[in-house]
């Protein structure tokens, strides 16, 4: 959003975001799964959204506007952290909703309609650098000459055009 502020669906997922790094945190490599519930028809009148508008960001990998409030969260409390690590995330497929499912009356049980959505905290330090080491060469982006310096190495140069 612009000047900084954030957008009411995406604070809506705060508690939920900060839940979901703690987890990928405490297990770094791994995915982390939820269900992101799609919106309820009280929650689309309140952020002026449908469950199955298409994601806004060009890349489309949220899938959905819904979903994107939450990756805009995640996000938002990734860059806030300390020591914060590469953050990747996964949205699925939708899931419908469970036959026992009434969306007028959702305390009576069921599983509401849903989207899959999975986050990782890549692993960093000693793993990260064995990764770089088993890449050949031509896949780097930078090598260190003779003398120890670091220059732009043949990925890197493939890339500039």
């Amino acid at each position: 959003m612009p000047n900084g502020k954030r957008d009411p669906a995406s604070i809506a997922f705060d508690d939920a975001a900060q839940r979901l790094l703690e987890r990928a945190y405490r297990n770094r490599g791994e995915w982390i799964s939820v269900r992101i519930k799609d919106p309820t028809p009280r929650e689309q009148m309140r952020y002026g959204l449908r469950p199955d508008t298409p994601d806004p960001v060009a890349s489309g990998t949220a899938k959905t506007e819904w979903a994107r409030h939450l990756v805009r969260a995640v996000y938002h409390h990734n860059q806030n952290r300390p020591r914060r690590g590469p953050l990747r995330f996964q949205v699925g497929r939708h899931i419908p909703a469970s036959p026992q499912f009434d969306p007028a009356n959702p305390e009576r049980g069921g599983f509401p309609p849903a989207r899959q959505f999975r986050i990782k905290i890549d692993r960093g330090g000693a793993s990260a650098r064995a990764a770089l080491q088993r890449l050949p060469d031509r896949q780097r982006w930078m090598l260190e000459d003779a003398s120890g310096h670091k220059v732009a190495g043949p990925a890197h140069a493939s890339n500039q055009s």
